[in-house]
This record gives C-alpha cells, structure tokens and sequence, in this order.
C-alpha cells in the first residue's frame, strides 16, 4: 500500500542523506546463488492452467536438498509467475518438514484468494493470501485451481 506519505517519508529520508540506490541494490540485488537455483527449480515446474490465466509451482523438500536454499528465500519467488499478462491468479506451494503444505496466493484483482484461503483454514486479503494444509498435493491443487475458476468465470 503506497502512498502519498510514503513518497514523503522517502523523500526526508534522502534529504537526511540515504542513498536509493544503495538501499534498492541492498535489499533486491543481493540473493545467494542458491536462491537463484530454487528459483530455477521453480519456473521449470511452472504450470499454466485455464487458457493461462493461472500459474503455479511446487517447491519439493529435494529441491531445497539440491539447489541448498533456505526456506527464507523463497519470498517472493511467486512474483517472477505473476508477471506474465494473462496471470490473473499465481500461487506457490511449498512441501514443509511435516509433510504439510505451504500455499501463497496472489491475485491482479479479479479473484479474492483472501475468501478462497479462509475458505480452507488459512487467511489474508484480497490479493495476497496463505493456508497450510494436509491435503494430498494433487488434491490441493485440483481445489485451488476450481475455486479459482469459480470467481473467474463469472
């Protein structure tokens, strides 16, 4: 949520001496190569659905083993499918050490993924929101992609 005081409180910042640049370098350009390898990972298992209208990816428990990424780092990866035009809905499913998932949702507006994920136990707003649960992957996947079909369609 940008606003108006944001750009106000950006512009004392630099006016007290902080260095854009610097700060943006710092905070988005500066990954460890294993993130860039789940990152790889991840948009080889890419999936697009409904005329691609949704995309998704699974993060496994190997792929964290082979690529040496953290769980930290997956933030934000789900940005890099929810760039492509036709996305109206991207989400991530990430396998945890209980064998649970980890879903993330993201939504250019049309579909509430904040209703669909309380709808199963989990919670957030209209464009970003997560669950964790015990669904089997395959079941999981087939339920998200109908609920988000439903608001799609209509």
């Amino acid at each position: 949520s940008t606003s108006q005081r944001t750009f106000e409180v950006a512009s004392e910042l630099v006016r007290a001496g902080a260095e854009p640049a610097y700060l943006a370098q710092m905070c988005f350009q500066n990954y460890p190569a294993t993130r860039l390898k789940l990152l790889r990972e991840a948009l080889n298992g890419t999936h697009f659905v409904a005329n691609d209208r949704i995309a998704y990816f699974l993060l496994t428990k190997d792929m964290f083993t082979r690529t040496g990424a953290t769980r930290e780092e997956t933030e934000g990866l789900i940005e890099y499918i929810q760039t492509t035009g036709s996305v109206q809905v991207a989400f991530m499913l990430e396998q945890l050490e209980d064998d649970k998932l980890r879903v993330s949702m993201r939504s250019r507006g049309k579909v509430d993924v904040s209703a669909i994920a309380t709808e199963l136990g989990g919670g957030g707003h209209k464009l970003a929101a997560g669950i964790r649960s015990a669904l089997p992957v395959e079941e999981l996947i087939a339920t998200l992609q109908e609920k988000i079909l439903a608001q799609l369609d209509t």
